[in-house]
């Protein structure tokens, strides 16, 4: 299996060991998502860490009235539901993949494992710190940002997210009406 991505993407936080990537490339599975598919279903124990190799995956948070969309990833980023990875609880958000989705995932027993590779462990650990400190961040900046401020952020820094997910989930993620996200997609078009 392929994984070139993964170790590009490992890389840029250390120098994992060889024996651990080999390990990886043992355990890690592959598998195509097809649009709107459930990756992770809510009230289902998460037992597994995901890369997205190509394509689109979101956090989905609903009840009977509502639907939010917690966050969105694209190629290259890692995600898991955290709190059910590391508690072994249900998960509290449902995972799906916003567009056909090829996803790499590993199973918690061979996580387990990687952790204990010395620098394996420390390469894991500061990518856990980054996204901790990328979502905080996020989050504050999207609390004092209108929505067309978001939208614009969002088509910098994923412009597939914008350009290929269901308006009714782009719309969830920013919080309004369908029809006042076609009103912002004019707004940033026009810019």
């Amino acid at each position: 299996m392929d994984i070139t991505l993964l170790e590009e993407k490992l890389s840029e936080y250390g120098d994992p060991e060889p024996d651990a990537i080999t390990f990886l490339k043992e355990h890690i599975t592959e598998r195509t998502f097809e649009p709107n598919q459930i990756i992770l279903r809510k009230e289902t124990p998460n037992r597994r860490v995901y890369f997205i190799k190509e394509g689109i995956a979101y956090a989905e948070i609903s009840n009977e009235q509502t639907e939010r969309v917690k966050w969105l990833v694209t190629t290259g980023h890692f995600f898991t539901d955290c709190g059910s990875f590391e508690s072994l609880g249900n998960s509290e958000i449902s995972i799906i993949a916003g567009v056909r989705s090829n996803i790499q995932s590993l199973g918690i027993s061979a996580f387990n494992h990687l952790l204990e590779f010395p620098r394996m462990r420390h390469v894991i650990r500061k990518i856990q710190k980054h996204y901790h400190a990328e979502n905080a961040a996020m989050l504050d900046r999207f609390r004092q940002m209108k929505p067309l401020e978001i939208l614009r952020d969002l088509w910098e820094s994923q412009p597939d997210a914008i350009r290929y997910l269901k308006r009714k989930t782009l719309a969830a993620y920013l919080g309004v009406s369908r029809n006042t996200l076609t009103k912002l997609l004019k707004q940033l078009y026009q810019r």
